[in-house]
């Protein structure tokens, strides 16, 4: 598989959506054991984090969500590819991103070690 670009996935931490309808419908890709072992309010954030790793992995691959939440798996602490269907997960990088309290973002490349610089830019007058 040829080198991915770094591909960046993120999400709002808060929303109207009914979040526990769709934790309840992913998490069975998105290792259950390791939110459910947590407590609120770092559940929904934990729930994010995971997500968003997996999202940023597969559309670092080309094939997007498409491909299918259960043909990888992500550690959440740290963050980490552990297993991906087809390829070799040791070959990912895998970084989350401080965004702030507004969002949970995540960073994925397949190749080497990169130094990634977080900049906020300044709103426009």
């Amino acid at each position: 598989m040829s080198a991915a670009k770094p591909t960046l996935f993120t999400s709002p931490t808060a929303s109207t959506d009914d979040r526990g309808s769709l934790r309840r419908r992913t998490l069975r890709w998105i290792s259950t054991g390791r939110t459910a072992a947590t407590t609120p309010p770092w559940r929904s954030t934990a729930f994010l984090e995971l997500w968003t790793a997996k999202e940023a992995v597969l559309k670092a691959t080309g094939r997007g969500i498409a491909f299918g939440l259960h043909r990888l798996q992500v550690t959440r602490e740290p963050p980490r590819l552990t297993w991906l269907d087809g390829d070799d997960a040791n070959a990912w990088q895998l970084q989350r991103l401080q965004m702030g309290d507004a969002y949970v973002a995540a960073l994925a490349w397949r190749g080497g070690a990169r130094r990634v610089n977080v900049r906020e830019l300044a709103a426009s007058a």
